[in-house]
């Protein structure tokens, strides 16, 4: 079987961001099959280094939106026999075969690090093959952000993902032969994501997010998700693709993500790529990735302001973990609380002042930090642009 022939511009970029290489290098292929002139990823151009492209990408900044899903689809030409596919179902209805694989894009020479193998779980590809309408197709679908980061929870910055469709492209040829270029590959799915830091009550902003109104929202619940540890979660969403709100530390806390993490996450599928122009890889930048996100975060409504308890041991918590204020003056504060609660005798004047101080500091109140109970009710946003929470006392 033949493989698809990519720039070498392309797998250049491949091999020196991730350190991938086609597995099929040195096989017998087809002709290239090059995309014409001036269809290159526009941020990629011909002759440009990576480190030359790192510096030239757009947007110029470095973009605080990532990837973390991406599936494409694709006509084919030829595949692999069904002995080398890991699952195939045939419907004897229609006399239809469908055919699925994975395939290790990292491995190791540690294999504490992986499986037995050596190879990294989570830094995989799916390939997939069927036939619709008579045709036969191809399908890849991955977390490219995991070629990088094997074993963490990062998202792939939007200006690398040019080298990571193609080295999945590459890839996939153990398994297809693509009938069409690379660029003309459909997007089928396409998950953005934003992660907040420093946020005092990750369930403030999931249980407090879900009862808002959102007329053009099919479906709103929220619910603990078993695929990420039973992390508390909030969806909202409707047939063309769905906005999860997560708490991160809670999901991923073993994969480096910090205590005091949300993550908000768009799942797109081709009615919402399309409303951003994004139908083939070659509509696939930084620009369009980023409308994607602010477009989906407008719509899930999940900047709306949210008003909750928030409970003084939350508050210390991010403290300590900030380094903000050290472990011993929290227990001290915390202390303080629990005897203003029982009727205890409380801390002296100068400290009553210094734990005012420091409530200040730490942004949820104006007086005392917290009332006798250890809890205050706050007036709380997600503030897209910084990636933290607005905090505000309400009241009483």
């Amino acid at each position: 079987m033949g493989r698809p022939v990519v720039p070498d511009r392309y797998r250049t970029a491949s091999v020196m961001v991730f350190g991938l290489a086609s597995p099929a290098a040195g096989r017998p292929g087809p002709p290239a099959r090059v995309p014409p002139s001036g269809r290159a990823f526009p941020y990629l151009t011909e002759g440009e280094s990576v480190s030359n492209w790192h510096r030239s990408a757009m947007p110029d900044t470095e973009s605080d939106i990532g990837i973390d899903r991406l599936s494409i689809s694709f006509p084919l030409r030829r595949q692999a026999p069904w002995s080398r596919w890991d699952q195939v179902s045939y419907s004897p209805k229609d006399g239809r075969h469908t055919a699925s694989a994975r395939l290790s894009m990292v491995e190791s020479d540690e294999p504490d690090k992986g499986d037995k193998r050596g190879r990294y779980q989570n830094a995989t590809i799916m390939v997939g093959v069927t036939t619709i309408a008579g045709r036969p197709w191809g399908k890849i679908e991955t977390n490219p952000a995991r070629f990088a980061d094997p074993t963490g929870c990062s998202l792939l910055d939007p200006r690398l993902v040019g080298p990571a469709v193609h080295a999945m492209w590459l890839r996939a040829s153990e398994l297809v032969e693509p009938d069409c270029d690379i660029l003309d590959a459909n997007i089928t799915r396409l998950d953005v994501s934003r992660d907040f830091r420093g946020i005092t009550s990750p369930s403030l902003f999931v249980s407090g997010l879900g009862p808002i109104r959102r007329p053009w929202a099919k479906r709103s619940f929220t619910y603990n998700d078993p695929g990420r540890s039973n992390a508390q979660t909030l969806f909202v969403g409707s047939g063309a693709g769905g906005v999860r709100l997560y708490d991160q530390h809670a999901a991923y806390a073993d994969k480096g993500a910090p205590e005091g993490s949300l993550r908000w996450e768009v799942e797109a599928r081709k009615d919402w790529l399309a409303r951003c122009d994004m139908r083939h890889v070659a509509d696939l930048d930084p620009f369009r990735v980023e409308r994607l996100a602010r477009e989906r975060w407008d719509w899930s409504a999940m900047g709306h302001p949210v008003t909750g308890p928030v409970h003084a041991v939350d508050v210390l918590r991010r403290a300590v973990a900030e380094k903000t204020i050290s472990r011993s003056v929290a227990s001290r504060m915390l202390g303080s609380y629990v005897m203003d609660a029982l009727g205890g005798p409380g801390v002296s004047r100068r400290t009553e002042y210094r734990y005012q101080a420091l409530g200040k500091r730490l942004g949820v109140g104006s007086g005392a930090l917290f009332a006798s109970d250890g809890v205050q009710r706050v007036a709380a946003r997600l503030d897209f642009e910084t990636g933290t929470e607005e905090l505000s006392e309400v009241a009483a």
